[in-house]
């Protein structure tokens, strides 16, 4: 899933910040992991916002955030 934020000065391409959000599943469905990357028009993805790792019955394993 692929979100895009321009902000109210927006003057070219530049300016707008592209997120994209990760999710993985295991093989039953459940989710495995959750990340998130944000990245503008030249740069290279960052990663930003909690990162979320779960085990194969959905129970949270652990988390960072960035």
């Amino acid at each position: 899933m692929y979100e895009t934020e321009i902000p109210k000065d927006y003057y070219n391409c530049l300016d707008i910040i592209q997120i994209k959000n990760v999710y993985a599943f295991y093989k039953n469905g459940k989710l495995k992991s959750e990340s998130h990357y944000k990245n503008t028009y030249d740069s290279e993805p960052l990663k930003f916002g909690e990162w979320i790792v779960y085990d194969s019955t959905g129970i949270e394993l652990n988390s960072t955030h960035y």
